[in-house]
Parts: C-alpha cells; sequence; structure tokens
C-alpha cells in the first residue's frame, strides 16, 4: 500500500524507458552491431520486466489501467527480437506476463 502514491508516477517513467530500450534493439538488430550499449540495454530492459512483474503480482486491481500501454510493451515484436538473443529477457518477459494473464 506504500506504492499506490507513486504508481501514477512510476508507471510513465517504466513505459517510456521500456520503449526507447525496447526501441534501440530495434536499431541494434537493423544494424546487427553489438556495442556497449547492449549489455546495458540488456539490464535496463530486465530491469524494467521485473519492475512490471513485480507491480502485476503486488497490486493486480491498480495495473489493470495500465493494461492497454503494457500489453503491446510486452507483445512488441522488438522484445522478440530481444528475447530471441538473451534467454533472461526471454524469462523475464514471460515472468511479466504471467501475473496479467
Amino acid at each position: 500500500t506504500k506504492a499506490l502514491p507513486l504508481l501514477p508516477t512510476l508507471q510513465p517513467t517504466l513505459f517510456k524507458a521500456l520503449e526507447g530500450v525496447l526501441a534501440q534493439f530495434n536499431e541494434e538488430n537493423k544494424d546487427r552491431g553489438e556495442d556497449d550499449n547492449s549489455a546495458n540495454n540488456v539490464i535496463m530492459l530486465l530491469t524494467s520486466l521485473a519492475v512490471i512483474e513485480t507491480v502485476a503480482q503486488a497490486l493486480p486491481k491498480f495495473i489493470a489501467s495500465s493494461l492497454p500501454r503494457i500489453l503491446p510493451l510486452l507483445l512488441s515484436p522488438n522484445l522478440s527480437r530481444a528475447s530471441t538473443s538473451d534467454k533472461a529477457v526471454a524469462v523475464a518477459a514471460q515472468n511479466a506476463l504471467e501475473p496479467i494473464g
């Protein structure tokens, strides 16, 4: 319950960060290049997915209003590409989807 006042600030920030990381995965896929940011992107992606999973498990009733924004992120082709290249991302994405549906 202590987290409830933070949700209106946390969710938009989290979604923007996740969208940004997924866009970078798309760019990396186009370039087929690896750089120093790849590891940072994976860490950020894993962290974002863990937060979504935790919020969905702890506050399922309050995440319902965010489903229209969460589901496209979790089902995006860019996340699928990232999951293909990193098993930890695939597991995190699956774990984030489980409490939602």
